[in-house]
């Protein structure tokens, strides 16, 4: 998370959740605009996306997330949910 945050020109910045629900709760109160979930037994891991943000930033998201794990020798599946309009529409 540390080495996300010092990423120049800062494109995102990283904070934990303590599981996937906990994220995906995030994204639907859009704390957050996306996820990674970290499969500390398996070397690829899940970016839950809010499509609701709009399709720039959840590209810009991927690519930045895409690098990084790919520097760590990790690869990310990416998926893409209207978490946002789900909670909403639970609400």
């Amino acid at each position: 998370m540390t080495k996300l945050n010092l990423i120049p020109s800062a494109p995102l910045h990283a904070t934990a959740a303590g599981s996937k629900a906990a994220a995906r709760r995030l994204i639907g109160e859009e704390s957050v605009s996306a996820a990674l979930v970290i499969n500390p037994a398996a070397t690829t891991d899940t970016l839950l996306v809010a499509s609701a943000d709009g399709s720039s930033e959840a590209s810009a998201v991927e690519q930045v997330i895409t690098a990084a794990e790919a520097s760590q020798h990790r690869s990310v599946t990416v998926t893409v949910t209207d978490i946002v309009s789900d909670a909403r529409s639970r609400a």
